[in-house]
């Protein structure tokens, strides 16, 4: 039993060589971020200040975007 399996089963994993760098405001569920790493891109720093989303993000890209209200 893994405890933690939702941290290895990532759907969209970032490229191991990216073409170029990004960053994701306003994250949402990450709808941006797919098509930049679709197109070749690595995202560098996310944010989004909604809990259910910052929830789905994770799950779907294994890191919780940064929250810069006070959240």
């Amino acid at each position: 039993m893994n405890l933690f399996k939702e941290f290895f089963d990532v759907p969209f994993l970032p490229l191991n060589k990216p073409k170029f760098t990004f960053i994701d405001l306003f994250a949402g569920i990450g709808g941006f971020r797919m098509a930049m790493q679709n197109l070749g891109g690595k995202c560098v720093f996310s944010s989004e200040w909604d809990e259910q989303a910052q929830r789905t993000y994770m799950l779907n890209y294994g890191e919780v975007p940064s929250c810069l209200l006070p959240c």
